[in-house]
């Protein structure tokens, strides 16, 4: 009886399998906590191929791992960081092959911050960083453009503001318009495609990419990264006019020129026309008033050049020319005169050195010269021979003799 008891009593017994009591608490856990706020700390923080996002949330004492899978995580703005303290919601499930719980997250906020705040605050100091706001990047905004590119909505309050400007500032200027959201899902990309294709086209002088007033999240499109670069990369010049004064975002940072308003790009990309006219008045009525200044100041100095002696007597222009040649030729002649005699002295000295050493000067004291019949200085007789005819130079004359006998 008691072994049958305690037969029965094993056999009454529940035995559950790992996947089981997994599951029981799953249900336990997402029943209790089907939506929740949890804050914390993000840290261990990792993205699959696939786009989803794993980390954890971490307090003093604990920790809690999250799942933000890439189907919510599209909606989140701004950049998750190891080390940013957040609010999450979503609810409370297991992951069975691990045998853990975690936070499975549709939502997530900066603490602080809002969310697009801080993805504006992200992506600036991002490009900063990269250089695309430096000045020697900007392009200058052409004086006069003859063709106007205009990146915006065609249902927004924004083209009306511009096209009425312009229209009563400068009439002649051409605008191209190129229709685009500026809010909501893909604004963005239509925005960078739209300035991209504007560049291909290549026929405009000049780019303005904006819209109206609004919120954060109305203007957010400007904030984006793919906006962002595409004005960088933009060969045409852009000036950005987005929401009112007041509002900066992305795209004014990047742009080549910031206008606060719509109506302040269209009076920043053409001048006034009436002020071109009057400017252009003015600049001739002061040209005529100089050029006639200038007139009569040259009139009287021909006046006054005609009173002067040299137009009565203009001989007398070239008679001071004529002294100055009479000195410098009085000036010559009378150095030619030293160099003469300085050289013509040299002359002499040399030519008494000469005549000193002359064998003249010893036919002068009764020597005598024989020359042989061959012409020859005869110095002895063995270059003679009996009959041989020679010359004798004197002092004054010469004479000829022959050889009789040679001793």
């Amino acid at each position: 009886m008691l072994i049958q008891s305690a037969e029965s009593k094993k056999s009454s017994k529940k035995i559950y399998t790992v996947t089981e009591i997994t599951h029981q608490i799953q249900a336990l856990l997402e029943e209790s906590f089907p939506e929740v706020w949890v804050e914390g700390e993000i840290t261990n923080l990792s993205q699959s191929a696939k786009g989803h996002t794993y980390f954890s949330l971490k307090d003093e004492t604990a920790l809690l791992k999250c799942a933000l899978f890439a189907s919510s995580g599209r909606s989140v703005k701004f950049r998750l960081e190891n080390g940013l303290k957040v609010l999450c919601y979503g609810g409370i499930s297991t992951y069975p092959p691990r045998g853990e719980y975690q936070l499975i997250v549709e939502k997530i906020e900066p603490q602080g911050l809002g969310a697009l705040q801080l993805a504006f605050e992200q992506l600036k100091k991002k490009l900063e960083k990269e250089g695309l706001f430096d000045p020697k990047h900007k392009k200058p905004i052409p004086f006069l453009p003859n063709r106007i590119g205009l990146v915006t909505s065609l249902s927004g309050k924004a083209i009306r503001d511009i096209l009425k400007v312009i229209g009563e500032r400068f009439t002649e200027s051409r605008v191209l318009i190129r229709d685009v959201r500026v809010q909501g899902e893909g604004a963005a990309e239509e925005i960078a495609e739209a300035i991209r294709d504007f560049n291909l086209f290549g026929k405009v002088d000049v780019l303005l990419v904006g819209r109206g007033g609004g919120s954060l999240e109305d203007l957010w499109a400007f904030n984006e990264e793919v906006v962002a670069r595409a004005i960088f990369a933009s060969k045409i010049p852009i000036i950005s006019c987005v929401g009112h004064e007041l509002d900066f975002t992305i795209a004014d940072f990047v742009a080549d020129l910031r206008a606060g308003t719509p109506s302040m790009a269209a009076e920043m990309v053409v001048p006034d026309k009436a002020e071109l006219l009057e400017t252009v008045d003015d600049c001739i009525h002061r040209l005529r008033s100089t050029l006639l200044e200038k007139v009569e100041f040259l009139a009287e100095r021909l006046r006054a050049q005609r009173k002067h002696i040299l137009f009565r007597q203009p001989e007398r222009l070239f008679l001071p020319k004529e002294q100055h040649l009479d000195d410098l030729t009085q000036t010559v002649s009378q150095r030619m005169a030293g160099v003469l005699a300085e050289v013509e002295n040299r002359f002499l000295l040399q030519v008494g050195k000469l005549e000193t050493l002359s064998p003249l000067r010893v036919l002068q004291r009764g020597f005598s010269v024989t020359y042989g019949p061959g012409g020859e200085v005869l110095q002895e007789t063995a270059s003679l021979s009996v009959g041989a005819k020679v010359t004798t130079r004197l002092h004054r004359g010469t004479f000829v003799s022959r050889v009789e006998r040679i001793e």
